[in-house]
């Protein structure tokens, strides 16, 4: 009996304890909801936020923190300042990355006190994170803020005792521009740390500091291929002359670094190597044709493009059969570079092709040989498939403008938005080729468009033709017909930017309507944004390719819109057959188009998640046109790519399969996509 009674009450105890955590989970979501509402809208409130920042739960401030610098309200400063000081580190860091995003310059002084005081001793990550947002900020003040930051820690530099904020102020310090404290980096990168000396010329490299020509050349026989490749990417034959180096004798260096054992090197040195268009850098080039990886001989052939002669013909047309269609598709670009119009014969033989990626391909070589190409481009413009008539349509307006009337004529009510893309971008530099009306029934038309191209290009040709033909008052005939403004986030700041009238017809206020109901948001803070900052939730994807897989841990707690979005479209296989369209070595492998031909997506946009994880190798990242217009593109990078942090939402990163993303061409296939827990 004493037992029984004992497990009841328990039992009771158990229930009692999870009933309790049920209704405080129910709390911090009921919180969450309005925050995530209101950033989604891109609408600063501040009783929410006021009431968000100062909640019990440091999950719901650090939401309003990341959500005031999204929303981007100037407004937003002083509530940031407040949480700087939140007895939770990551609130402050929260707080302190959004105030550098926000680019509040009353807030350098306070971003200048947390850098001093962790500078003073052991440094923890929101020293770190000050120096970035001093950075985001820029100009003078933040220039002399770095300055005092590095010249206090100059000694470290040679014991190899440097902090970590340190290494973080030069990573970031290339933002600063002119105003970077040059002599002071030049130092940094001689230290015997490898994570100090990498920072340090990545921002000279990025600066192109042409004092420090010496620091970066012997940079390129480092012991890190990382910070080889970020020298030698550098030392080409422009900054040769703006630093007043000898090109033959830097030419040398670079061509050395063709053998490098680390591919990346390779590709960054054949980059450089082809900016000295000599006869021998394009035999040395050559020879990387037949390199072993197969992104470095695509970068090789596209390379040969910038030189002459029938040596680099020859070698550019054994390439053209064999092999991946990456390598081919560089050998018939660069030929027709080399070439012009006797590289005819050879393009026509893609032209014939029954893929519509060679067509394409052989549309961006025609538009390479000017007039020439001009009687296979119309061709190509009634081509049965319209991602490759769009093409076509683009390479014959930027040719021959004269002969455009016809060709709007037949296309600016074209059923495929890429066509009709295509028409408007070229009304926007010859304004006078359409009239008001055709461009209100072609945004009319366009609303219905799930992809965003042909409105961006209507709102631009409106703004060109108002400001070219003032007479025909084509912005109060856009804006009686179209009142209110359209969903299309891009659409519609490209107006507010570029249109006077646009600020007095549409609102000016970043607002934007998605037709989600509180309950929504809601359901987005208990099914994936919790369970994630709890550590209960780790969802991760699978990319099954020919090449091999490549898992992703995914980002829940930093990007929960975007995390959202993808895991629905994996389980309904919206990527399975998609082809990677961009490839560009050592920076990009890019997919999750549906189109194929890079202007594709799901029909809707997503808002920016902007947030502190970097882009390091393996980060994967939501491709945009613009603030808040990513969809389902997404991209891997290949290496560190420090300029993309805080610019582009980073929602997961690669946790096995580096070598596959290393391998990947264009054109490749993905031939699954799946959620994998």
């Amino acid at each position: 009996m004493r037992f029984r009674i004992l497990f009841a009450y328990s039992l009771l105890l158990h229930t009692v304890a999870s009933t309790a955590v049920v209704a405080q989970d129910e709390v911090i979501v009921n919180a969450l909801a309005p925050v995530l509402a209101a950033e989604d809208e891109r609408r600063f409130d501040r009783n929410i936020f006021r009431s968000a920042a100062g909640h019990s739960s440091a999950i719901v401030r650090r939401h309003a923190a990341l959500a005031m610098g999204r929303i981007g309200h100037t407004d937003a400063g002083s509530l940031l300042l407040s949480l700087t000081g939140d007895p939770v580190l990551v609130v402050r860091l929260d707080a302190v990355f959004a105030l550098g995003i926000l680019g509040d310059t009353t807030a350098l002084p306070r971003l200048r006190e947390i850098a001093f005081d962790g500078n003073s001793g052991d440094c923890d990550e929101l020293c770190d994170e000050a120096m970035a947002a001093v950075a985001r900020i820029g100009g003078s003040d933040a220039a002399a803020i770095f300055s005092d930051v590095l010249s206090r820690s100059l000694g470290a530099a040679t014991s190899g005792n440097v902090p970590s904020a340190i290494n973080r102020a030069l990573r970031e310090a290339w933002r600063l521009g002119e105003e970077a404290p040059f002599a002071l980096l030049a130092q940094y990168a001689e230290s015997r740390q490898r994570e100090t000396r990498g920072p340090a010329i990545y921002s000279l490299g990025r600066l192109r500091a042409t004092d420090a020509a010496n620091v970066l050349l012997r940079a390129t026989e480092d012991e890190d291929p990382l910070i080889r490749g970020w020298a030698v990417r550098t030392l080409d034959a422009p900054y040769a002359d703006s630093a007043h180096i000898n090109q033959n004798a830097l030419a040398v260096r670079v061509e050395q670094l063709l053998g490098d054992r680390d591919p990346h090197v390779r590709i960054h040195a054949i980059r450089s190597l082809s900016t000295f268009e000599t006869a021998r850098h394009a035999t040395r080039i050559a020879e990387r044709a037949g390199d072993p990886d197969p992104n470095v001989r695509v970068e090789a052939l596209a390379a040969l493009g910038q030189f002459e002669g029938p040596d680099v013909a020859d070698a550019l047309t054994r390439q053209l059969t064999g092999g991946v269609l990456a390598t081919r598709r560089e050998a018939l670009l660069s030929l027709a570079n080399v070439q012009g119009a006797a590289s005819l014969p050879f393009i026509q033989e893609w032209v014939s092709s029954g893929q519509w990626r060679e067509r394409l391909i052989a549309v961006r070589a025609l538009g390479n040989l000017g007039i020439a190409g001009m009687p296979t481009l119309r061709t190509l413009a009634t081509d049965p498939d319209a991602r490759v008539g769009s093409a076509a349509l683009g390479r014959l307006f930027s040719i021959d403008s004269d002969g455009a009337d016809t060709l709007i004529t037949r296309y600016w009510n074209h059923h495929d938005v890429g066509m009709r893309a295509a028409v408007f971008r070229h009304v926007q530099r010859y304004p006078n080729l359409m009239q008001p009306a055709q461009l209100i029934t072609a945004f009319g038309r366009a609303e219905r468009d799930q992809l965003s191209s042909a409105r961006v290009a209507i709102v631009m040709a409106v703004a060109a033709m108002n400001s070219a033909r003032p007479e025909l008052d084509v912005a109060r005939r856009f804006f009686d017909a179209f009142p209110n403004p359209p969903r299309d986030p891009r659409a519609r700041q490209i107006a507010l930017d570029r249109i006077p009238e646009a600020a007095r017809r549409w609102t000016p206020d970043k607002t934007i309507q998605r037709g989600w109901t509180i309950a929504d948001y809601r359901d987005l803070a208990r099914e994936l944004l919790l369970p994630a900052e709890r550590g209960e939730l780790t969802a991760s994807i699978e990319i099954v390719t020919g090449r091999g897989n490549i898992e992703i841990e995914l980002f829940a707690d930093d990007a929960p819109q975007t995390v959202r979005a993808f895991l629905e479209l994996a389980d309904r296989r919206y990527f399975d057959g998609h082809e990677w369209h961009r490839v560009v070595p050592t920076f990009v492998i890019q997919d999750g188009d549906p189109r194929g031909d890079g202007t594709g997506g799901p029909g809707y946009t997503l808002r920016d998640e902007l947030n502190r994880r970097r882009y390091d190798r393996g980060a994967l990242g939501l491709a945009r046109g613009g603030p808040d217009t990513g969809g389902s593109q997404f991209f891997i990078t290949l290496g560190p790519q420090p300029h993309l942090d805080g610019a582009y939402t980073l929602f997961g990163r690669v946790v096995s399969g580096f070598d596959t993303m290393d391998r990947i061409t264009y054109g490749d296939r993905v031939r699954r996509f799946r959620r994998k827990r």
